[in-house]
Order: C-alpha cells, then sequence, then structure tokens
C-alpha cells in the first residue's frame, strides 16, 4: 500500500513538472518570436530612413551647406513606437569592459546605451560636416565594434537611427552636401559656418546692388 502511494505521489510531482516545463518552454518561444519581431522591424525602419533621404535629392544647396540654427522653437515629436527599440541589450551578453570608452553611455543596468549623447559628443570632437558613412566610420574609430556590439546587435542601424534621434531632437545640425548627400554637425559648428555664409554674402560686391531695371 505504501509504495502504490509513494508512486502515486512521484506521478504527480512528474506530471506538475510536465505541465510547469511545458509553461516555461511555450513563455519562451513567445519572447524569441516577439524578440526576433522587433529586430526585424528595426532593421526594416533603418533601411527605409536611408532609401528616403537618398531619394530626397530634388533641393539644391552649396556644398556642405549647414542651415540656421539660432531657431529655438520646440523640435518635432519623435514617435516613441518608431525609435523604441533603439537601445534594447540581451541582459545575457558580456559587459561591455570597465575602460572601454563605450562604457561612459552606459545605462540601464548597463544594458542599455545613451545614444544620442554619443551622438552629439562625438561630432562635437570632430568638429567638421560628415556625411552618415563618414560619421558611422568615425563612430567605430572611437567607440570599438567589439564593444557596441555587446549592446546593439545591428550597429550600422542603431546608429543611424540614434542620428535621427538626435535630429529630430534638435540636438545636431543636419544640412546637404552637393544638393543631395546628407551630411550632420555640431549645433556649434553649424551656427559657426552659417554666420561666415552670411557675411560671405554681406561682403560680396553684388550683395547690396540695386536692380536698374
Amino acid at each position: 500500500m505504501v509504495s502504490i502511494v509513494k508512486i502515486a505521489s512521484v506521478e504527480q510531482v512528474l506530471a506538475d513538472l510536465r505541465r510547469e516545463y511545458d509553461k516555461v518552454g511555450s513563455e519562451v518561444d513567445r519572447l524569441q518570436a516577439k524578440l526576433e519581431t522587433g529586430r526585424t522591424r528595426l532593421g526594416r525602419l533603418g533601411d527605409a530612413i536611408q532609401k528616403l533621404e537618398l531619394l530626397d535629392e530634388d533641393k539644391g544647396a552649396e556644398p556642405d551647406t549647414m542651415p540656421d540654427t539660432s531657431n529655438t522653437s520646440k523640435p518635432p515629436e519623435v514617435e516613441p513606437d518608431v525609435l523604441s527599440t533603439l537601445d534594447d541589450g540581451d541582459s545575457n551578453l558580456p559587459a561591455v569592459p570597465a575602460d572601454s570608452p563605450v562604457a561612459e553611455y552606459l545605462r540601464g543596468e548597463g544594458r542599455r546605451l545613451r545614444s544620442t549623447a554619443m551622438v552629439v559628443d562625438l561630432l562635437d570632437e570632430i568638429n567638421d560636416t560628415v556625411s552618415r558613412d563618414e560619421f558611422k566610420k568615425a563612430f567605430f574609430a572611437k567607440f570599438p565594434r567589439e564593444d557596441v556590439e555587446l549592446i546593439w546587435e545591428n550597429a550600422e542601424n542603431a546608429i543611424s537611427t540614434a542620428l535621427l534621434r538626435a535630429t529630430k531632437e534638435n540636438l545636431i545640425a543636419k544640412g546637404r552636401r552637393n544638393g543631395r548627400i546628407d551630411i550632420y554637425a555640431s549645433k556649434g559648428l553649424a551656427a559657426r559656418l552659417h554666420e561666415e555664409r552670411v557675411q560671405r554674402i554681406a561682403a560680396s560686391p553684388n550683395s547690396g546692388a540695386e536692380d536698374d531695371d
């Protein structure tokens, strides 16, 4: 009789464990599917941003023309859902080395990056206008790719989205090179370039000429 009770007890525990195992397995599958969906969406957003920027070639501009940054109006709102996956990191990945320049920008228990701060600080250091590709090259020269990829699985798209976010939040300036290539600069440099252009126009012999007609 005792043996029968013991067997029944073991079978009950085993059945409970199997149900719990199946429940946890289903939850893991659901989370993995959600993660893959987020990664796919992020990649598509980055691709769409790049394609739309390349299509915008109809505006004429001087080489390395930057806008007037003296406008202090409220920057446009950034749709949170579009950028929500930018800084997401996998908590199971190794930690960024403490001596890495990336470590200065960690947040959220070391699994997220202050991406817009990285963009602003790097453009301040560059002190020149740069295209998106030039910025990415400078980015990985300062921040080791292997450290960045501990946080961002698709670092190329994450950098493009960080540039977009910094521009939308009016933290950096965006202009055009040869009328068709997007370029970026710090707010300070953009203000200087704009002022220099205004001074050149004012100093031009034809700037104050009146129409003889």
